[in-house]
């Protein structure tokens, strides 16, 4: 098996979290304590591959740090003889920085493929686990050494170990090179459907969003059907909630027009198909992958922000009052100007001033769940003294936030437009195209037929920096997974109940710094640059 070129985006493969998560542990325990999270974690009749993704800026790298403590930390089942416990390997994915690219180029030419790096660095975990020692048994270099024979040296040592977890951060880093990318999924597969390896990643883009799954017919018999269980309570029906993670049921009574599906929720409750049949008679396996969009708890993610300004203000915020309490007790600084100036009035144990209840809504309002955007906006406040100017420019986008994303589309666009791959090119094109198209557009975006049309148009009228894989491709989710890919994360799609997609931004700050033309190159959609 032979590995594409990666020279062009060197990457490195990291062991180690490169950030200090336990100040967001607060913000992500919802996260931590989801359906489809738990059952990834406990259950093994559920899915071994967990996809989280979230926008740029939501907090990936740090769930997946977060992720690696709590896998480590879980009680799991007693071993059988001769077992270890578990394992929980982390491989954290980053793009090298311009002063380290010649390093990492030149350690990919001496250790072979990226293929063999990635399994090499997975063996090298497993045997530190295992206490070999590699003065003892020197492993051959990964360029010695074909990507099957590492990973039938994975496989034999994984024996030792009743649950084997891997975690992969930032997968998607992997994009601009998509052979590399397959090759890295190829790799997956084999880890989690021969080898039993429970797998997570990361990533600002869903793999095949719309692959097809199963649709709970329940739901779809009457608009107005009700799901009870026992006592008869209620039971909540979200296909999107079920989706991928439930086992299913059908019932293909000849009656029936095509065979009828009902998700786990409902058969557990006691439903019946359209002819009243007492039971759906036949599972289907579960998907062999669920996804889990990574979105904070808002009362959450404003504990976040509280904790963030007191740290540098003092504490203005009652640590015991009921609708934010934050979740350790924490020695903050004595109340600076600002801080004086958020506190309330009174001695009140749990009084809070409307200055500062304004100031928290107005951050969390405008930050949209995201922890980048949050940290910028709240580098405002710790930069001022003067609240009432942050309270009224807020509807306008920080200097922070403006130079973020003009990093990301920096890198998405403006990079790639220069480089020698015309694959690279090619991408970089699609991606500012439909950018500059969904600058005309209103937030809830525009379905991606029309898209699609308008990019034809624009491919016909402009010389583009080539043909890029979106002319090449017929299926349409095909087509909208390429979109996303080359948008790298900027852009995101839903699924309608008509089965129409929708094509929109990912955050509410990028549509403003989008469409109110913060950025020339995006503005024009040209590819010169």
């Amino acid at each position: 098996m032979s590995s594409p070129n990666l020279s062009q985006v060197p990457i490195s493969i990291s062991s180690r979290c490169p950030v200090k998560p336990s100040i967001y542990r607060s913000f992500f325990d919802e996260a931590l304590d989801d359906v489809t999270y738990r059952r990834f974690k406990q259950d093994e009749h559920t899915p071994r591959l967990l996809r989280v993704t979230g926008g740029p800026g939501c907090g990936k790298t740090t769930f997946a740090s977060l992720a690696v403590q709590d896998l480590a930390e879980h009680d799991s089942p007693l071993p059988a003889n001769g077992q270890q416990a578990r394992l929980v390997i982390s491989l954290f994915l980053e793009p090298a920085e311009s002063n380290a690219r010649t390093a990492v180029e030149n350690e990919q030419n001496n250790h072979g493929s990226f293929i063999a790096r990635f399994l090499a660095e997975i063996e090298k975990q497993v045997d530190a686990d295992l206490k070999i020692d590699p003065n003892l048994t020197p492993p051959a270099s990964p360029q010695m050494q074909p990507p099957e024979s590492l990973l039938d040296s994975i496989r034999f040592k994984l024996r030792r170990f009743s649950r084997v977890f891997l975690v992969v951060d930032d997968i998607d880093c992997l994009w601009v090179t998509p052979e590399a990318y397959f090759l890295v999924e190829e790799q997956l597969e084999l880890l989690y459907q021969d080898m039993g390896v429970r797998v997570m990643t990361t990533s600002r883009t869903p793999f095949r969003r719309f692959s097809k799954g199963f649709v709970c017919d329940f739901g779809l018999l009457d608009e107005d059907a009700s799901v009870f269980g026992e006592d008869d309570q209620e039971i909540e029906h979200d296909e999107s909630d079920s989706h991928g993670l439930l086992r299913w049921w059908t019932c293909d009574d000849p009656e029936h027009e095509k065979p009828e599906v009902i998700c786990e929720k409902c058969y557990d409750a006691g439903s019946t198909c359209s002819l009243k049949h007492d039971l759906f008679t036949y599972e289907h396996h579960i998907r062999p992958m669920v996804d889990l969009d990574l979105g904070g708890n808002q009362e959450a993610f404003k504990s976040f922000i509280i904790h963030r300004l007191q740290l540098e203000h003092g504490a203005f915020w009652p640590h015991s009052h009921p609708q934010f309490p934050l979740a350790d007790q924490d020695t903050y600084p004595p109340l600076s100007s600002v801080g004086r100036r958020l506190a309330p009035l009174s001695s009140a144990p749990d009084e809070v001033s409307p200055l500062a209840y304004n100031l928290i809504e107005k951050l969390s309002d405008t930050s949209f769940g995201n922890i980048a955007i949050a940290l910028a906006r709240i580098e405002m406040v710790l930069s001022t003294e003067n609240l009432d100017e942050v309270l009224t420019t807020s509807d306008r986008l920080p200097p922070m936030i403006v130079s973020m994303f003009d990093g990301l589309v920096s890198s998405i666009v403006k990079e790639r437009l220069a480089s020698e791959d015309p694959e690279a090119r090619a991408r970089a094109s699609l991606a500012l195209h439909t950018l500059h198209i969904m600058a005309k557009e209103e937030f809830d975006g525009l379905e991606f037929d029309k898209v699609q049309t308008r990019l034809l148009e624009q491919q016909k009228q402009q010389v583009c920096c080539g043909p890029h894989r979106f002319l090449r491709e017929v299926d349409r989710e095909d087509l909208v997974d390429e979109l996303l890919w080359a948008s790298g994360g900027l852009l995101v799609s839903r699924l309608e109940r008509d089965g129409t997609i929708i094509v929109s931004c990912a955050d509410q700050n990028f549509f403003m710094y989008l469409s109110e033309n913060y950025n020339e190159l995006l503005s024009r959609g040209v590819c010169t640059i």
